[in-house]
């Protein structure tokens, strides 16, 4: 039996995924950096259009099923827009890559003492907890 490689493009906008929508993605490198993204998600009603703003996180997350799925964009929405295109409506957002500026971010100590003991099948509170560890050390 032959191997079907199926694509999986996920879009998640201030942590809401929009994987289950029809979605035109562009990612393009210009002449200077940085990246820059061009994302058109169709039909996803005023409600969701509505809880998108300008500098909401975005995170691009691009492979193929039963495979590895990768984040290749972490960037903030500049510009939103709507049109017709034919009988769907076209909610559109585009903006630049900010991997470097989330690189070079300084992780504060408030952040110290919010994970959470659980179980393996859980993620604790920040999101990174696992079993018990919250990057890299024990927190119970």
């Amino acid at each position: 039996m032959s191997r079907l490689w199926k694509p999986v493009r996920n879009v998640i906008i201030d942590g809401t995924s929009y994987e289950a929508y029809d979605m035109d993605i562009t990612v393009s490198m210009p002449d200077s950096d940085p990246f820059n993204f061009d994302i058109t998600l169709f039909n996803i009603g005023p409600d969701n259009w509505d809880s998108i703003a300008q500098e909401d996180d975005v995170v691009v997350e691009l492979g193929w099923e039963s495979e590895t799925v990768e984040p290749v964009i972490f960037g903030e929405i500049d510009y939103r827009d709507t049109e017709f295109s034919g009988q769907d409506m076209a909610y559109q957002v585009w903006g630049d890559d900010k991997s470097d500026k989330a690189l070079q971010a300084v992780v504060s100590d408030s952040f110290r003492g919010r994970t959470t003991r659980c179980d393996c099948n859980r993620v604790g509170v920040d999101g990174w907890a696992w079993c018990g560890y919250g990057f890299g050390r024990r927190t119970d």
